[in-house]
């Protein structure tokens, strides 16, 4: 939580960086397409960086209510044992922080983007693919870790 406060209070106090009418959508070609306030930008950065670091582990927690035949996961049969529920539920909220907080580095970078984009004239987005390409190879990656992880272990059985 305290990177999260961090992040939040470096985009508030870089605001002053921006215009007051902020270039905030840009095409592929990084042109600019979209505006909003200064105000806005902000309280959407900030608002949003927060809810997707903090609605990750809060789903996790959730789901973890919920009934065994609601859930998709793989050999859940196995994992959602309860001699390896719990285990399989730390990981997952473990696995959701670390999701989480990639996404709101990923928003925060975001804003820094457009910080430097906004300093041209006119406004361009440059090399925002390569930032894009991070972030979905981070992600892919966790994915793979998250199959890896719900594999059927050797020697075991779904059913106790």
């Amino acid at each position: 939580m305290s990177i999260l406060l961090l992040l939040s209070i470096d985009i508030v106090q870089s605001a002053e960086k921006l215009p007051i009418n902020v270039a905030s959508h840009f095409n592929a070609a990084g042109v600019v397409d979209g505006r909003m306030s200064r105000a806005t930008h902000i309280v959407l950065m900030v608002f949003t960086m927060n809810f997707v670091a903090i609605i990750a582990p809060g789903l996790i927690a959730l789901i973890s209510k919920l009934p065994q035949d609601l859930l998709n996961l793989p050999n859940k049969e196995y994992w959602l044992r309860i001699d390896q529920r719990l285990k399989t539920f730390e990981f997952l909220k473990k696995w959701s922080i670390l999701m989480g907080s990639a996404t709101a580095i990923f928003i925060w970078h975001l804003h820094y983007k457009l910080v430097a984009a906004n300093q041209l004239q006119p406004p361009m987005l440059e090399n925002f693919g390569l930032s894009l390409v991070v972030f979905l190879a981070y992600t892919l990656l966790m994915i793979v870790a998250l199959y890896r992880r719900f594999r059927l272990p050797a020697n075991s059985s779904p059913q106790p």
